[in-house]
């Protein structure tokens, strides 16, 4: 069982089964990670960040949530000038999302997904080299 000697907290893992030869280097690197984080014996504590005082409220984490969603604050002013003006016009519902969508550089390009890690290599396919696109 884990428990505190000298003020000090110690790991002493318990293994359903006996561990194989191979397992042996991935549990010293377990042990080195558990024991690189230091443990305090001491009470903890919740803080929400986003208020002065620490203390959650529903308005901040609603003022949290409205302020990163705000059209300005993600978009520059020129984007968010087109994007209105796209909203008050007649053009499809779907037409509307994919300028929205295109304004906040959330297409699906080869380049976007290479970028968030979907895509692992940046072929451009029209040129058929790594240039991106």
């Amino acid at each position: 069982m884990d428990t505190w000697v000298d003020g000090e907290w110690v790991w002493d893992l318990k293994w359903r089964r006996n561990l194989f030869v191979w397992e042996a280097d991935l549990l010293d690197e377990l042990m080195r990670t558990l024991n690189s984080i230091q443990i305090t014996n001491a009470n903890d504590n919740w803080f929400w960040k986003h208020d002065a005082n620490g203390i959650f409220f529903v308005k901040s984490a609603y003022s949290v949530v409205e302020l990163a969603s705000r059209v300005d604050v993600v978009m520059p002013e020129v984007s968010s000038l087109i994007l209105a003006k796209v909203g008050k016009s007649w053009a499809p519902s779907k037409v509307i999302v994919f300028l929205w969508q295109l304004l906040q550089n959330r297409i699906s390009s080869r380049q976007n997904l290479f970028w968030r890690k979907v895509v692992r290599v940046p072929v451009c396919f029209a040129w058929g080299d790594y240039r991106l696109v």
